[in-house]
């Protein structure tokens, strides 16, 4: 397998058009680079995006993002129509990147140096200060020293820029389209909350879909120079490009646009599609925006790597409020999936395979008098719930727990739903913060490209808002949740576990939490949930929980334990027992 191949299954496995932190150091360990030569080396795969239809030039770049991850751009073109529709393969990347949420860029590899247009075009960054421009051969250098004597937010009085996270309030307000409940219209609103419009306050965007049933959404980007602006068309096409599509390929487009707008959103749109995709259907929402914030940066962290283009907006839009926080064990509480669990007979050294909900239901009784008395975990007892090796995954394969996710939902609801559905199900449709806990050893990226299946099948509305991703069965993860561990006897107490993995859970709820005070602050009264159906589980979320009300005494934390289909409720005080209550479903969705 060549670098170009193994970077191309990487960011597939991302999602396509992207690599995230983890699978950039994947690259980088794999093949021995250094973060700019891989950079430059992925301008070859950027390249193979371009869809030139006039000029026949492949053009590609590679960004790098203040997150860590890698965003690729190409240049596309319209045949037939207006050149200003074109964009240029650095305005790509920078629309790829806000499509993830990234919060700034801090370099830009290019085969050569960028042309006027897209200095201008950069210079919009809320990171343009800072941004490096990697050429082969040559030294890292400033977009400054391309650009002396710029013009850009600062000069009219902008603060923060391009990629600073937005959160326009938007609300439609009237639709020209046969649905307005139609979830296409819902994911055009949310566009336009990222919308970045500081000068004409031009809020828009545009959700493109396809034959078969995808959505690709783009923001309205401006710039201070108004012509290298970007289109919510082409913002979406791009989006569309970085899956491998053509904008034939569309069959309906949605635009969110103010009835009042000072820049036409709807008519270029019209304008490119009768060209482009003539027989795709024109869908008008007419949008009210209550409000114009654009956040400085440097104030949050950068969004966790998502296609969800609406997480940071909805982080941000948050921030300060009363927040109730869903925490989630994924097997067997929101969902079932067929990934076997092997056991080995210390007396015949056979091995059995048993399914999540058994073992949970005898792990216990391993080494007691019984049927299960002879029976043990070993080394490879979780081995479907690890990732496959690099070196070992096929071309075009996907990890074990994105086929079993994808294999689970072919068959009935009432077999692979679980009691927690309904829950998940609702956080990620009002976008309440979520974090999964899970003694799973995929990586943060592999889980989430499985729930993104849920997704793609329109079984949840939206992805999930990640607050925390925690695979305490991934050595990676494992390591990073040890290290917080501060008190060095501690740390001590759990190297020397055999089994880790109940430990690691409670420091990574403990995390959780924490993370949850830094993003969204620690004045309001956030609610924390947890619910998981082993009650082994439940016993150590219990103690988690109790550490939590013990540091943030003023927050309210429960369990919900929904082992063998009951729902029983419980809350957590200041005092050593939990409150114990019986609840209906219904009652724990708020």
């Amino acid at each position: 397998m060549s670098f170009l191949q193994d970077a191309e299954r990487l960011a597939n496995a991302c999602g396509g058009g992207y690599l995230s932190p983890t699978a950039v150091r994947e690259l980088t360990t794999s093949w021995g680079l250094g973060l700019e030569q891989v950079m430059l080396e992925l301008i070859g795969l950027a390249k193979t995006l371009a869809q030139p239809s006039m000029s026949k030039f492949q053009v590609g770049a590679v960004a790098r993002g203040v997150s860590g991850a890698l965003y690729l751009g190409a240049n596309l073109e319209f045949a037939g129509g207006p050149l200003q529709f074109t964009v240029h393969a650095e305005q790509a990347t920078v629309i790829n990147a806000a499509l993830h949420g990234e919060a700034g860029l801090a370099a830009l590899a290019i085969s050569a140096p960028p042309c006027g247009y897209c200095r201008q075009f950069l210079y919009e960054l809320a990171t343009a200060s800072q941004l490096e421009i990697l050429l082969a051969d040559k030294r890292p250098t400033r977009l400054s020293e391309y650009l002396p004597g710029a013009f850009g937010p600062a000069d009219l009085g902008v603060v923060g820029g391009l990629l600073a996270p937005q959160r326009n309030s938007v609300r439609l307000a009237a639709s020209s389209g046969p649905d307005r409940r139609a979830a296409v219209i819902d994911l055009a609103l949310r566009g336009a909350q990222l919308s970045y419009a500081p000068y004409t306050g031009a809020v828009g965007a545009v959700a493109l879909t396809t034959a078969d049933g995808r959505t690709f959404v783009g923001p309205y980007l401006e710039n201070a120079a108004f012509n290298p602006s970007v289109s919510p068309l082409q913002a979406a096409v791009v989006a569309l490009m970085l899956d491998g599509r053509h904008v034939n390929e569309v069959v309906q487009a949605t635009v969110a646009s103010r009835a009042d707008s000072a820049v036409d959103h709807v008519g270029a749109t019209r304008r490119l599609l009768e060209q482009a995709a003539p027989g795709a259907v024109l869908q008008e929402c007419l949008i009210e925006v209550d409000a114009l914030v654009s956040d400085d940066a440097s104030n949050e962290p950068a969004a966790d790597a998502n296609k969800e283009t609406d997480e940071m907006a909805k982080a941000k839009g948050n921030t300060g409020k009363d927040l109730s926080f869903y925490f989630f064990d994924f097997d067997d509480n929101i969902m079932f999936v067929k990934t076997p669990i092997l056991i080995r007979n210390k007396a015949t050294n056979r091995t059995k395979k048993v399914s999540t909900a058994e073992f949970a239901r005898i792990r216990g009784e391993f080494g007691k008098p019984g049927p299960w008395k002879d029976f043990e975990t070993y080394d490879d007892t979780y081995s479907r719930f690890r990732d496959i090796a690099a070196d070992k995954l096929k071309p075009n394969g996907v990890q074990h727990f994105v086929e079993d996710v994808t294999k689970a939902i072919a068959g009935k609801t009432e077999v692979w739903q679980r009691p927690a559905w309904r829950l998940f199900v609702h956080a990620c449709k009002e976008q309440r913060p979520v974090a999964i806990v899970t003694a799973r050893g995929h990586s943060p990226e592999t889980l989430k490209a499985g729930i993104r299946v849920l997704k793609d099948k329109g079984l949840i509305s939206r992805e999930p808002n990640y607050l925390a991703i925690f695979a305490v069965g991934n050595a990676e993860v494992a390591a990073e949740l040890m290290a917080s561990v501060k008190d060095a006897k501690d740390r001590k107490k759990l190297a020397a576990l055999p089994d880790k993995t109940s430990a690691l859970k409670r420091i990574a709820i403990r995390r959780a939490v924490d993370s949850a005070m830094e993003k969204y602050g620690a004045e309001p009264e956030h609610r924390f949930g947890m619910s998981d159906d082993d009650p082994q589980n439940v016993d150590l979320i219990v103690k988690a929980m109790c550490d939590c009300k013990n540091k943030y005494p003023d927050k309210r934390f429960f369990v919900i334990n929904t082992h063998e289909g009951e729902w029983v409720k419980l809350e957590i005080f200041p005092v050593d027992f939990p409150v114990t209550k019986k609840v209906a479903p219904s009652e724990v969705v708020g």
